[in-house]
């Protein structure tokens, strides 16, 4: 009988290679969309190693994405800025840590919101740096293969960071304290510092995407940089697939990857009303996500029949 993690295993490494060869045998569309799905999967896998895992639900991450674009955007150098994005993230990250991380629930939430848009205020205010409202120009260098493998590697290595976490000292402690902060500090939890190096975590990985996508799209503009838009399509994948659920947030980001992209090219003027009822009917139908709920309705159908 075939070891079942053997069987998953392999399933997996299969389908990492079909990605991995999509450019030899399909069109530059498909692998344009391709790679920006793989962003949603690792932006949305980021949001759930913070917020997923702690319970903690920030409106703030696309401030890293912003500073992880303008980092590349100033410095013109893909490689050199993707460290110094992740090392600027971090910081900002820990110096958020501190007031933000001791509130809880929505003040937790509107504060780091606050924190967004303070930066992205500020962006505008500060031309001598970021050129204010006229952007800044990358190099013309279309490299979509580039951003294709780059965005593969990131989803992988988010996918592979969130495993280690959750199945870590580090996955009990926050675990613990999305359960219940309280108890978990009764019983020598230090929640600040799991928190904290969550936050960390997750803004590295978001600032590291902002980088290459910066030099993907060759211009970059505070609006781009700092777009909400790209904060809810990590939050949509995380409740498409269930908060907490590494395989899940993966399936959900590639199904909303999918849904945005037809409901976008089929209905344009009217795609994010649609996207928003169904985000609605599936937190109402589906509070544990498409792979809980698909996991519960076929256990239903079974039931039936026996």
């Amino acid at each position: 009988m075939l070891n079942k993690k053997r069987v998953v295993i392999g399933c997996l490494a299969i389908l990492v290679a079909i990605v991995a060869l999509l450019p030899c045998y399909t069109s530059g569309y498909i692998v344009a969309f391709a790679a920006i799905v793989m962003m949603f999967v690792t932006l949305s896998q980021a949001w759930n190693i913070f917020s997923g895992f702690t319970g903690y639900v920030s409106f703030g991450h696309h401030v890293y994405f912003g500073v992880g674009c303008y980092v590349s955007a100033i410095l013109l150098s893909r490689y050199l800025s993707m460290v110094v994005a992740a090392a600027a993230a971090a910081i900002l990250a820990l110096i958020i840590s501190g007031p933000t991380l001791r509130l809880k629930g929505a003040y937790f939430s509107l504060s780091t919101l606050a924190i967004a848009i303070a930066v992205h205020v500020l962006s505008l205010n500060i031309p001598s740096l970021t050129r204010g409202g006229k952007g800044i120009t990358l190099p013309p260098e279309y490299h979509l293969l580039g951003f294709f493998y780059v965005m593969l590697i990131f989803a992988l290595m988010s996918i592979g960071l969130a495993i280690l976490v959750k199945n870590s000292k580090i996955g009990l402690a926050v675990s613990a304290i999305r359960g219940d902060e309280d108890l978990a500090a009764s019983i020598g939890v230090n929640s600040l510092k799991y928190k904290a190096f969550t936050l960390i975590l997750s803004a590295i990985l978001w600032a590291s995407v902002g980088n290459f996508y910066a030099w993907y799209v060759t211009y970059m503009h505070p609006s781009d940089a700092f777009h909400i838009l790209r904060l809810v399509t990590a939050m949509v994948g995380v409740l498409m697939g269930g908060v907490g659920s590494i395989g899940g947030t993966v399936i959900g980001a590639i199904a909303f990857g999918f849904l945005n992209e037809v409901l976008w090219a089929r209905f344009s003027t009217i795609y994010l009303i649609l996207l928003g009822i169904m985000v609605v009917l599936i937190v109402r139908f589906a509070p544990d996500g498409l792979l809980k709920g698909g996991q519960r309705l076929i256990k239903k159908m079974r039931t039936g029949r026996g």
